[in-house]
């Protein structure tokens, strides 16, 4: 298992932002990190938040995604 912590940020044009930050401690995990950005990055779909951009510098890399507020899944979906 990887250490994360995530936070909540905003770009400079005014988007509101997640940041995941992992932290790794050898090649064999950066290389799932690559993978898992990847993966994430050619996805697509109405109900996941996009990755919007990612920095690898060292042990700790940091994912940036699209931030939706904390509300019920059947409202985003559904917008009942």
């Amino acid at each position: 298992m990887r250490p994360t912590s995530s936070g909540k940020g905003v770009l400079a044009d005014g988007r509101e932002i997640a940041v995941k930050r992992l932290f790794y401690n050898n090649t064999h995990r950066a290389t799932d990190f690559y993978n898992e950005v990847n993966i994430v990055s050619s996805v697509e779909h109405k109900n996941l938040t996009r990755l919007l951009g990612c920095s690898c510098s060292g042990s700790e890399n940091l994912l940036v995604y699209e931030f939706l507020p904390n509300q019920s899944l059947d409202l985003c979906i559904f917008g009942k």
